[in-house]
């Protein structure tokens, strides 16, 4: 019987992440002190990364290369829980900025995935806290 890894358990190194994403593993732990993102941590301090959290490294990568400023895809994730559902034009890009005549979906289906990844992290890791007893 296959044994299938969930997109939100942690099985990935960060030597791994680094060929997935591109990224430098300098760059996966300055966004992990940005608070983008919360591996998990083996009894030896090893960063584990799951698919969920990949996934949100590559999007990252991508609207930064489109344009998008660290700050701006800061606040889509801590925005995430808002009651009010944000608007895109609440991040906007340096491009948009520049050419306000420009408009693309392109972004839209970032942040609509971004979002989705951000909300099984969030899951995943308020499952951790009330494994440990505390709260969520």
């Amino acid at each position: 019987m296959p044994f299938e890894v969930r997109d939100d358990t942690p099985v990935y190194t960060i030597g791994r992440v680094v060929e997935m994403t591109g990224l430098s593993a300098r760059q996966v732990r300055y966004y992990e002190k940005k608070s983008l993102l919360a591996p998990a941590r083996t009894t030896g301090n090893q960063r584990l990364y799951s698919r969920d959290e990949v996934h949100l490294l590559q999007l990252v990568r991508r609207l930064l290369d489109e344009g998008y400023t660290l700050a701006n895809i800061q606040r889509m994730v801590r925005d995430r829980g808002r009651p009010e559902e944000p608007r895109i034009e609440d991040y906007p890009s340096r491009e948009s900025l520049h050419r306000e005549e420009r408009r693309s979906l392109y972004p839209l289906v970032n942040r609509a995935r971004l979002l989705e990844v951000l909300d099984r992290l969030e899951q995943r890791d308020s499952a951790r806290q009330r494994q440990r007893g505390g709260e969520p």
